[in-house]
């Protein structure tokens, strides 16, 4: 559970470093869906990519934690923070051996980007201009085994799904097919 979001752990369990800032290209504001809401939409082979969504060029802070239980299979992981919205973009978690084992990323909606054409977040009488970032999917990586997850989160209402299985539908790669 440590890797949604890139960190969805306890934070005194962690020891914490900011290593710095970086300027890198990331899927900040996403005007594509992806597979099951677009069902022609994959995001290229396996549904891992965001090669043909948008990019961005972003600043970021370079975040380290590290566990402070030795049981933990991470030896450490990096996490860029988007500057502007503190947003998470990637990680890179490393095993115990400190070797690149996972990348995680996320693609995002922004509300604040007037760039993008379309109404995302209508707004109301009271807020014409809502305010909003939301995570609308994750990508886990696993460099080691060559494999890989995807989820979406176009229309997180917090309803669980009735099944496990269902979960794997939507999230394993493996099970996807074009269509299902």
């Amino acid at each position: 559970m440590d890797d949604l979001r890139s960190f969805n752990g306890i934070v005194p369990q962690y020891e914490w470093t900011c290593l710095g800032e970086k300027r890198i290209i990331a899927p900040m504001n996403t005007t594509q869906k992806g597979y099951p809401y677009e069902k022609d939409h994959n995001f290229g082979p396996y549904g891992l990519s965001f090669a043909d969504d948008r990019w961005e060029l972003r600043d970021a802070f370079v975040i380290r934690m590290k566990p402070k239980n030795a049981d933990h299979p991470y030896d450490h992981k990096d996490i860029y923070l988007d500057k502007q919205s503190l947003a998470p973009l990637y990680s890179f978690a490393y095993d115990q051996k400190g070797e690149l084992w996972r990348i995680i990323w996320h693609n995002h909606r922004w509300s604040e980007d007037e760039r993008v054409t379309g109404v995302w977040f209508p707004g109301w009488d009271e807020v014409p201009e809502p305010r909003g970032l939301v995570v609308v999917s994750d990508m886990i990586a696993n460099v080691q085994a060559g494999t890989g997850n995807r989820i979406e989160f176009w229309d997180a209402h917090g309803t669980p799904m009735a099944s496990k299985g269902k979960i794997r539908r939507f999230i394993d790669v493996g099970r996807l097919t074009k269509g299902r």
